[in-house]
């Protein structure tokens, strides 16, 4: 627990200069973390869904077993998609939902960005570029990550001591 007071006040008590800085004054960890994660996660799912389109195989998240799109049925057993280009029309829809929503993400990511940069509270460094930043703003959330799963075995492994 100690190693991450540390870690956070290294952030939390710094100087008002980065891009992090920022987003650690205005939202929670947890929130920044969110937003990462947000942007990965639907990046996956994008090339997933590509993929799983081009070749009609798709992997099931709860058995991660392949299945082709015609085995798809609905609850009267019906199969959901008569033919391939029918399929490949509703996952083409699904694509472009997780692109506009990607889009949505960073475009929030700018907004945020664009607020910091404004904000004459935060001072920035000569070369700061959101480029940089977001990069900062990737590994600390990464670390951030890391420290939180350290935690919870060092956590497990305690309670098992007792136990």
């Amino acid at each position: 627990m100690e190693q991450r007071w540390k870690w956070e006040a290294s952030f939390i008590c710094g100087e008002k200069t980065s891009f992090l800085q920022y987003l650690l004054d205005n939202y929670t960890e947890r929130d920044i973390v969110d937003m990462v994660t947000d942007i990965e996660d639907t990046k996956k799912a994008i090339d997933s869904q590509q993929k799983e389109m081009e070749t009609g195989i798709l992997y099931s998240d709860l058995e991660d077993k392949p299945y082709s799109w015609h085995s798809i049925k609905n609850r009267n057993g019906v199969s959901v998609y008569k033919t391939k280009e029918e399929f490949e029309y509703h996952y083409q829809e699904v694509i472009e939902e997780n692109r506009r929503l990607l889009t949505e993400i960073q475009h929030e990511f700018k907004n945020l960005w664009e607020d910091y940069i404004n904000d004459s509270e935060y001072h920035h460094t000569e070369g700061c570029t959101f480029e940089k930043e977001i990069r900062y703003v990737w590994r600390w959330s990464y670390d951030y990550q890391k420290i939180l799963q350290i935690q919870e075995e060092i956590v497990y492994i305690t309670a098992e001591e007792y136990f």
